[in-house]
């Protein structure tokens, strides 16, 4: 685990020519992620006002969403995600209690915001379908990347909560906060240069910025955004572009899960989902046989390495630093509250039953080992 803000991490990737990130038919390199992010941050410090450098952010999933995140790292700034579903005078507040200076949307968002008492003049509002929003970043094209002082404890992102309890609250997460979070998903999940990430969830949400994109990043693997979530067009994505990670919330995935099955649903390159909130139906769902058929196809998965048991599990317990707890899951074994297979002596995975439960217990037992189990 490096301890460096996530600046760091973009200026790593300045000089790779591997791709970063695909949209629709467009596709940019690191090299060319990066130079647009630097475009942007050298717009951001030429053009600042008094206050802090807060750049709110209004946009659906494209390109422009990560450019200003990346910007916002490299100049010292924060992004605030606002999100689109606020209306009125409650847009209005998330956009003040904030201190945005600087307002970076969309035609389809634009009038989301007329006639609201945002404290902007009409020029720090950009709008990225516009001639005007070229023409003001055209200067900085080629820009270096700023030499700001960056350190792990500043704020990089405010993301709004979901309101359940009262207005909205703005919460913070610093350069390094978003730093060791990536690292710690990139390990957990195994993403690398081979990650193919397809990115769906808004990124105003923490979801894709701490399980999406930061780790892709980190990973050096590829990122695929979607302007819009779309259960139907989820799998045609993944085949389309060769996707193998993706990374959800709850009911998104019970969506995609509740298309109408098809027999080549199986066919596609995707091998980690990571998320929260899954229902217990979609964790349900796993297919033994499925899972086998998938190992069998493992040209470098030795007969030694194929699991014995296997647990699934809607969450896994995770600490404040979002590490797994491993000793609460060595200690929870196949004694718990949720779903376990096991592969007996020969033969495939299957259900774990208490009758099963009861054996191994008396196996510990004759070996003396009956104590592990405590």
């Amino acid at each position: 685990m490096e301890l460096v803000p996530f600046r760091h991490w973009i200026i790593a990737r300045a000089g790779d020519d591997h791709p970063a990130l695909r949209f629709e038919d467009r596709s940019w390199s690191y090299r060319e992620l990066v130079a647009a992010c630097a475009q942007r941050a050298a717009f951001l410090l030429a053009t600042r006002r008094e206050g802090p450098l807060h750049i709110g952010v209004l946009l659906e999933n494209v390109p422009d969403f990560p450019f200003w995140i990346g910007a916002a790292a490299l100049a010292g700034g924060v992004v605030v995600g606002i999100n689109p579903t606020r209306r009125g005078a409650e847009l209005a507040r998330d956009i003040r209690h904030t201190d945005c200076q600087l307002i970076v949307t969309e035609a389809c968002h634009r009038p989301l915001l007329d006639g609201l008492e945002l404290g902007l003049p009409a020029e720090r509002i950009l709008d990225v379908d516009s001639p005007s929003y070229a023409a003001a970043l055209a200067p900085h094209a080629g820009a270096a990347i700023p030499n700001a002082r960056v350190a792990m404890s500043d704020t990089l992102l405010l993301l709004f909560t979901s309101g359940t309890s009262g207005a909205p609250k703005a919460v913070i997460c610093s350069q390094g906060k978003w730093s060791l979070i990536s690292q710690t998903i990139v390990a957990t999940c195994g993403l690398a240069r081979d990650t193919i990430s397809y990115q769906v969830m808004p990124l105003f949400h923490s979801n894709a910025l701490f399980t999406g994109t930061g780790p892709t990043l980190v990973a050096g693997g590829t990122a695929v955004l979607r302007r819009r979530f779309s259960a139907s067009g989820a799998l045609p994505d993944i085949r389309k572009y060769g996707c193998n990670y993706f990374n959800y919330v709850g009911k998104p995935l019970s969506y995609i899960l509740a298309q109408p099955e098809r027999g080549d649903d199986s066919d596609n390159p995707l091998r980690v989902a990571f998320g929260n909130e899954a229902a217990d139906l979609d964790i349900e769902r796993f297919d033994p046989a499925d899972f086998d058929a998938f190992l069998a196809e493992q040209t470098d998965l030795g007969t030694k390495w194929s699991p014995r048991y296997v647990r699934t599990s809607a969450s896994l317990p995770i600490t404040q630093t979002s590490k797994v707890q491993k000793r609460q899951l060595r200690a929870e074994r196949w004694e718990c509250h949720e779903t376990v297979y096991f592969r007996p002596a020969s033969g495939p995975l299957r259900r774990l039953l208490p009758d099963d439960v009861a054996a191994l217990r008396r196996r510990f037992a004759e070996r003396g080992r009956e104590s592990q189990l405590r």
